[in-house]
């Protein structure tokens, strides 16, 4: 059974600052530090012959849009680089685990480490070394509840204050690695490789989920975090995506990242 899906050209190379009904926050530029491993440095890129190649298993089979359990919504404040960050580390987690059994994770969490205020956005770059040095709290839910207790947080509400002694839970949700990108052809490579990739243009973070080759051109996948209503639809959900082309990606390879592997330490 092919997995093909016809993509709506409304939600291609969004340009995000047109989009006046929403809220950015991806403060940018990124300053990662010398800590970073690149991925350009430590993989082996793939030829176009390789990259086309994987465009077309995951043109048959999907791509990692089949591992997003929901689609989150920043609401009115600038955390999307939390968004984008904690459903990277959902998603991956969701693979280790089996959808069925995943755990829903905070973006809140993660911004309120990050950023300054509800409006204030962050950085990529700050979310990068977070995840990796502090980590997430699960999703505020009644079964993440009676596993971890009030160590829990939702998804929005900047003034929501840290239960006491969280960090102890957030070590649990650490990203055991990671790698930046930096070029086009590295950050092609990544997602040939089946790698979610978050990425800041514009203003905004979004998580880019697989690649695509068709009609001449490449196209990107990626979720977003404006609710189900925005973008289209795609996996098990009715709307919460978009699609880059490359020169859209290119200016997304700036500032990339991607992380090892995501599991309850």
């Amino acid at each position: 059974m092919s997995n093909f899906i016809e993509i709506d050209d409304r939600y291609v190379d969004v340009d995000f600052s047109k989009e006046p009904e929403f809220v950015f926050g991806d403060t940018g530029p990124n300053t990662f530090g010398d800590y970073c491993d690149f991925f350009e440095d430590s993989e082996e890129l793939y030829s176009e012959e390789q990259i086309r190649e994987a465009c077309e298993m995951q043109e048959e089979n999907g791509s990692n849009e089949w591992f997003v359990r929901r689609i989150r919504d920043q609401m009115r404040e600038g955390s999307c680089v939390g968004q984008a960050g904690a459903a990277l580390f959902e998603t991956m987690l969701n693979q280790h685990l089996g959808k069925a059994n995943g755990i829903d994770i905070s973006s809140m969490s993660m911004y309120k480490q990050i950023g300054r205020s509800a409006s204030s956005g962050a950085s990529v770059s700050d979310c990068y070394e977070c995840m990796q040095e502090v980590g997430f709290l699960p999703l505020d839910t009644p079964a993440n509840r009676e596993r971890f207790g009030d160590h829990v947080m939702a998804d929005t509400g900047f003034s929501t204050r840290f239960p006491d002694g969280w960090k102890e839970t957030a070590a649990k949700f650490r990203a055991p690695g990671g790698k930046l990108i930096r070029s086009l052809p590295g950050m092609k490579t990544a997602l040939a490789k089946g790698r979610m990739v978050q990425v800041g243009r514009e203003g905004h973070s979004i998580l880019y989920l697989g690649i695509r080759y068709r009609n001449g051109r490449y196209t990107v996948p990626y979720v977003n975090s404006w609710r189900v209503t925005w973008g289209q639809a795609m996996g098990n959900h009715k709307g919460g995506f978009g699609w880059d082309t490359e020169s859209q990606i290119k200016k997304s390879a700036s500032w990339a990242c991607t992380i090892d592997s995501a599991f309850l330490n």
